[in-house]
């Protein structure tokens, strides 16, 4: 894994226990079951208006979902809304984000 960012306020630590990571990037850390498939690559995660979103590279005949929790140790990942598949830039998005920091994984079927 990558860190980047100005390190005045911690923004670089990553912790030593996080694992299968798909990405990182604004508090925000994607992560996976088991080593990440990189057949969906994400991109473009940001915070905008109250929401957070991010860009999967789709396929069609598959299903995508954004889920998250709020910690890694503890807790079921809350899933969003399915979203079918179909050839380029899918975006999935949480319209119940908080500013609180969230963990997000994307799963596909």
């Amino acid at each position: 894994m990558v860190a980047w960012g100005n390190n005045w306020s911690g923004q670089t630590n990553v912790p030593p226990s996080l694992t299968n990571v798909v990405a990182i990037a604004a508090q925000v850390a994607l992560v996976g079951e088991g080593p990440p498939q990189l057949v969906a690559p994400v991109s473009c995660p940001k915070w905008s208006g109250g929401q957070f979103s991010l860009t999967v590279q789709a396929e069609s005949g598959h299903v995508y979902r954004l889920e998250y929790r709020d910690s890694l140790t503890e807790g079921e990942w809350t899933p969003l809304p399915l979203v079918a598949g179909r050839p380029g830039d899918l975006e999935l998005t949480d319209s119940t984000a908080t500013d609180t920091t969230r963990f997000y994984r994307v799963r596909r079927w």
